[in-house]
């Protein structure tokens, strides 16, 4: 993935994490953080499926395989 692809991926990106901050008070430390809530929470993003779509990964392994190739 170059740069100017993730650009794009962003504003995903970015709603991805808020809906981390938003359950946390909610969500039992034990259970998986990408569970049911948090799944239908960001998948209200319009851009969610098309970027998992069009990377086949999950965010951690786009973001980690981006960083080690800068």
């Amino acid at each position: 993935m170059s740069h100017e692809d993730a650009k794009q991926w962003i504003p995903a990106l970015v709603h991805h994490e808020l809906c981390h901050g938003a359950l946390v008070p909610f969500l039992d430390r034990q259970k998986d953080p990408h569970g049911e809530e948090f799944q239908a929470l960001n998948n209200l993003h319009p851009d969610t499926k098309s970027f998992d779509a069009w990377n086949g990964q999950s965010w951690r392994d786009c973001f980690e395989n981006y960083h080690q190739r800068i």
